[in-house]
């Protein structure tokens, strides 16, 4: 790890910086979701499953925390978040809301999250690095099992399901656009490292939302269009 020019260890060190406050974000949406699940009667195990998420996710940046440090070579000061402020959709039926939030948090995002890190584990190289993104892909792919747990349910009503699929379009692609924004990643990658470049990171979610998350949503009884 030490023989990396100093500005890739310092970049490095940048992005696992930036996800310590994103994991946090991430857990806090879970915990909220958890309980609004609870709230609309859905299954018991998809709210465990989510609720088990919320503590995963704090220890997801406990280690981009160890991280940031390690390739920083200083301490990293952890952000301060309380509160989460879910998306509202604007629908009157509570049932509704919390199925675009998990549509798009789990079924979208975390699915991404999943192909991503998977391709992360094949590039990697170094120890901790691998041993990082094994650990959260092990992890993310749990996570986005809320979301398709919760869809194939019974909780969910094919009237629900059309006006998910009304939406979904806009929904895939407002949750996929965040991950290709360049300032996420080190942009020339460093592969060993379990880095990415930006066109490869790009390649990767388009993928995962033309192979998986589509595929998933309409065997599920969800049209995309």
């Amino acid at each position: 790890m030490w023989t990396l020019p100093d500005a890739t260890r310092r970049a490095i060190a940048r992005r696992w910086t930036e996800r310590i406050r994103s994991e946090l974000e991430v857990g806090l949406a879970f915990a909220d979701l958890a309980g609004r699940l609870a709230a609309v009667g859905a299954e018991p195990v998809v709210v465990q499953l989510a609720a088990d998420a919320a503590t995963q996710e704090r220890a997801h940046a406990e280690l981009c925390h160890q991280l940031a440090e390690r390739y920083g070579g200083e301490t990293v000061a952890l952000p301060s978040l309380e509160s989460w402020a879910p998306v509202d959709f604007g629908f009157a039926d509570e049932r509704l809301e919390v199925l675009f939030q998990v549509a798009g948090m789990c079924c979208v995002n975390e699915t991404i999250a999943g192909v991503w890190l998977r391709h992360c584990v094949g590039l990697s190289e170094s120890p901790i690095a691998l041993a990082a993104h094994r650990m959260h892909l092990r992890e993310e792919i749990l996570h986005a099992r809320v979301g398709w747990a919760h869809l194939a349910s019974d909780a969910v009503t094919p009237p629900m399901r059309q006006q998910l699929s009304g939406r979904l379009a806009e929904l895939v692609q407002v949750n996929a656009a965040q991950w290709v924004q360049a300032d996420k990643y080190v942009e020339e990658g460093v592969p060993g490292h379990g880095q990415p470049s930006l066109e490869a990171s790009r390649d990767v979610v388009r993928r995962a939302v033309e192979e998986v998350v589509v595929p998933g949503f309409v065997h599920l009884g969800v049209p995309y269009s």
